[in-house]
């Protein structure tokens, strides 16, 4: 019994070494789990900080992408608003308009040219192909009108003219009212 008795308090020494070992391993096992997950936690912590930032920083250069496109867009704007009214004070306006005006009177002119020549409206040698209008078939000056009386003010359309608008001066003058209020009553 006594044999029996030591092998048994042998064999509950060696589990009770064991389970201490095991206590033991379990302890250093919790303490490295502790540690990692407090690394892991300090991580974390660090990483959470950085995304926090970085996120801050996006937020600020898409603050500063909004303002420079707003601001791009109100320096595009006022160009071009300045750029169209320095273009509408250039001379260069004046000439484009002048040639617009130019190229509407020779589309005009092309589109009632054969009408003019039937009419007889040409003076003799105008060629009605050429591209100039203002040169004869040989490219040329025209002579000068021989008819130099046609081409004055005196012509009876500006006579007419000057006696309609000497008429409408007349009736709207208050002294002329006057005068003919006191022609009225003299001969009476």
């Amino acid at each position: 019994m006594l044999l029996q008795y030591t092998g048994w308090m042998d064999a509950f020494y060696s589990c009770e070494v064991e389970v201490t070992k095991l206590k033991d391993q379990k302890a250093e096992l919790e303490d490295k789990l502790k540690s990692i997950q407090d690394s892991w936690d300090q991580e974390t912590a660090a990483n959470r900080g950085k995304l926090l930032s970085y996120e801050r920083q996006i937020y600020e250069l898409q603050k500063k992408l909004q303002q420079l496109i707003f601001e791009k867009e109100e320096t595009y704007e006022r160009g071009q608003s300045d750029g169209k009214k320095n273009f509408l004070r250039s001379s260069e306006y004046g000439s484009a308009i002048k040639q617009a005006q130019l190229d509407g009177a020779i589309f005009g002119f092309y589109g009632m040219s054969s009408q003019i020549e039937r009419l007889g409206g040409f003076k003799d040698g105008f060629d009605v192909g050429e591209l100039d209008v203002t040169k004869t078939a040989d490219l040329k000056d025209y002579a000068p009108n021989e008819d130099s009386e046609a081409s004055t003010v005196d012509d009876e359309f500006a006579i007419l003219l000057q006696g309609d608008v000497a008429d409408e001066e007349n009736m709207r003058s208050p002294r002329g009212d006057a005068d003919e209020k006191e022609t009225r009553s003299e001969p009476s």
